[in-house]
């Protein structure tokens, strides 16, 4: 699965990720009722939840 391109994702959660998880990449973002669910590279598939306001609601690895 290749990158969602860096200038589709939102600057917070750009941020967050860089933060939380370097050397990471985001391979999938799907918009839902609640906000986004964003799909990561990091060795065990990491999902993160955010809410509309992007903040963390969940994370599952």
């Amino acid at each position: 699965m290749a990158a969602v391109p860096i200038a589709l994702i939102p600057a917070r959660i750009k941020q967050y990720v860089k933060t939380t998880f370097p050397g990471t990449t985001i391979l999938k973002i799907d918009h839902n009722r609640r906000g986004l669910e964003v799909k990561q590279n990091n060795g065990n598939g990491t999902e993160v939840e955010y809410n509309r306001s992007f903040r963390v609601i969940n994370i599952d690895d």
